[in-house]
């Protein structure tokens, strides 16, 4: 009898490196929360003892990571949390959202994943919300940072499990 082996070579090199993996357990000091975002104690968190807790607030509220992450041309980004809200809660999808922009050139929008209020079917129930986008082909974006922003005038909602990775 013989018997036959094979060997399975493969190439190539995958990169990813997690730039946010955050349960916000602890204050992490490359966050810039605005006054309507605040870390908060909770039993009911989806990891952890902690949750991010996105108040009210008159006017548009944006949190940064103040660390800005160099891409190349064709990196993908992901992102990736868990988010639930109060029967109050009415920000809007367009205004109530995890993004990820361009540092250099500013303003360029790369993707974002909304936690508006029509984002979660029920209240008081945890949902995973994912996205997945590109950098451009043309290497007009060699930099990103995130932003957390919100726009929610009464009620609030709880984010949670943050991961944000590029990778290729």
């Amino acid at each position: 009898a013989r018997s036959r082996g094979g060997l399975i070579l493969r190439s190539g090199y995958r990169r990813v490196n997690s730039v946010i993996n955050d349960s916000f357990e602890t204050l992490d000091p490359r966050w810039t929360f605005a006054a309507a975002h605040m870390i908060q104690d909770a039993a009911a968190s989806a990891d952890g003892v902690r949750r991010l807790q996105i108040g009210p607030n008159a006017a548009v509220s944006t949190s940064l990571w103040t660390y800005e992450v160099p891409v190349k041309p064709g990196d993908k980004v992901r992102i990736r949390f868990r988010g639930r809200k109060d029967a109050a809660f009415n920000g809007t999808p367009g205004n109530s959202k995890v993004h990820v922009g361009a540092a250099t050139p500013a303003n360029t929008m790369v993707g974002s994943v909304s936690f508006g209020g029509a984002d979660f079917a029920a209240a008081q129930t945890w949902y995973d919300r994912t996205g997945l986008f590109t950098i451009p082909a043309d290497g007009s974006i060699t930099k990103i940072r995130v932003m957390l922003t919100s726009d929610n005038t009464a009620g609030y909602a709880w984010l949670d499990k943050l991961y944000i990775a590029v990778g290729t």
